[in-house]
């Protein structure tokens, strides 16, 4: 009975998810006239630092998934401070070349596993184990296979980079790398993606 009302929830979804890729699909161009604004600060922080969260989460998964195991609690913090050191030179060699890419990578790790070294250092970490491993599984199918390899095919120019109307092309409609866009799929929805097992 528990699994038939799985089913027909997921049926539901999927079906949900076909007929609003449809609309969105047909209606995206006047969707996005109508509400992008270059001028908002809450879209130019979620464009900037949209990924973040996801960043944080995969490093923290990765600092559970090696030292979970590690019962001395001294030698488990060994790994989780590599990280946060790789973060913090991440941040560093950001400022040095300007690039926001890697302060944002770099702060994700730094400040994800100091956060959670803070609040759990004295629990038991392999009783995180689950969920990290499905966070990392989430990470690697998802933003890291699916998406990178997708995003690059597809060449579609992100709403806010089009210089006309004339290089908008809908969400479904492939480039085969004719553009330099990287807009579909999205990594910031792919991030998002991440928060699903906590759910």
């Amino acid at each position: 009975r528990e699994k038939k009302s799985l089913l027909v929830v997921l049926i539901v979804v999927v079906i949900a998810w076909v007929v609003l890729a449809i609309i969105f699909g047909l209606t995206d161009l006047e969707i996005s006239t109508a509400v992008v604004d270059q001028n908002s600060g809450w879209g130019i922080f979620g464009a900037d630092y949209g990924e973040w969260p996801g960043y944080t989460l995969i490093a923290v998964s990765i600092a559970i998934l090696v030292s979970g195991s590690v019962k001395d609690k001294k030698k488990r913090l060994y790994f989780p401070i590599i990280l946060v050191s790789i973060g913090f030179i991440l941040i560093a060699a950001g400022l040095i070349i300007d690039s926001q890419r890697a302060r944002l990578v770099g702060g994700g790790i730094a400040f994800g596993v100091l956060f959670f070294l803070v609040l759990f250092n004295k629990r038991d970490w392999s009783e995180f184990k689950p969920i990290a491993a499905v966070i990392f599984l989430l990470a690697i199918i998802n933003p890291l296979i699916f998406v990178q390899t997708i995003k690059f095919s597809v060449g579609r120019v992100r709403f806010r980079d089009l210089a006309s109307i004339a290089e908008y092309t809908p969400w479904f409609v492939v480039n085969f790398g004719a553009t330099k866009g990287e807009s579909f799929p999205s990594g910031h929805a792919a991030m998002g993606w991440m928060l699903l097992p906590f759910l």
